[in-house]
């Protein structure tokens, strides 16, 4: 809880700070458009998501959106709704860290792989089963 505290201290002093340095007018003008660029970062992408999982459903896919960059751009987005400019600069280091990070891609329909192996497996009774008088005295002979 003092996090939440002490990130609100820090974005009140940089929104002071920034509106000394460029004037008040341009600093609410520039949170204003961050704040609309979130939104549409966060509407195109949700609706493309959304898109993805339909799509691999109806086909029996297994959907890969979470192994890709869907939660970077999903958290730059919502970081730049957020107003101040600390949000939106870990806003903007999110986004760039998801154009330029290596796609993840996994073939899991593939069915030559030499990591699947195929075994099977059962379960052990917890006791064992007791022997007749029968059983007890062939065991004995």
């Amino acid at each position: 809880m003092p996090f939440v505290f002490v990130w609100i201290l820090l974005e009140i002093i940089v929104f002071i700070l920034v509106g000394k340095w460029i004037g008040v007018l341009w600093t609410i003008l520039l949170i204003v458009l961050t704040t609309m660029i979130g939104l549409a970062i966060l509407r195109t992408h949700t609706l493309s998501v959304m898109q993805k999982l339909q799509t691999a459903m109806k086909d029996g896919k297994p959907h890969q959106v979470m192994l890709s960059d869907t939660p970077l751009i999903m958290l730059g987005g919502i970081l730049l709704v957020i107003p101040g400019f600390i949000s939106d600069f870990l806003g903007l280091i999110c986004l760039f860290f998801s154009l330029f990070m290596p796609k993840l891609k996994l073939n899991v329909n593939k069915k030559d792989d030499a990591n699947v192996i195929d075994a099977e497996f059962w379960e052990e009774p917890k006791e064992k089963p007791q022997l007749d008088d029968k059983a007890k005295k062939n065991k004995e002979h």
